[in-house]
């Protein structure tokens, strides 16, 4: 289940459009509680994840005051963050 800021309301991801849905193998919590990592797989694993057409939503990196963007990969996101 998702949240859309800008429709106001909740979502399943999937349902509308894509037909890709996520599953969710694990949820992670750190050590003081105000984090989740959920560890996913996708119906579709072909298919982006983001709506923008990347396949993951984790692609802007903060540089400074600025955003910029770039491709990675979902391998590329979940080997940095157990590089964390």
């Amino acid at each position: 289940m998702f949240y859309s800021t800008s429709r106001k309301k909740r979502w399943k991801k999937g349902e509308e459009k894509s037909g890709n849905v996520l599953t969710v193998h694990r949820i992670l919590i750190d050590c003081d509680g105000d984090a989740l990592l959920y560890v996913v797989s996708q119906t579709k694993p072909e298919s982006d994840a983001c709506h923008t057409g990347k396949q993951t939503c984790f692609f802007r990196i903060v540089t400074g005051s600025a955003l910029e963007d770039d491709d990675f990969t979902t391998l590329e996101v979940v080997s940095m963050i157990e590089c964390l």
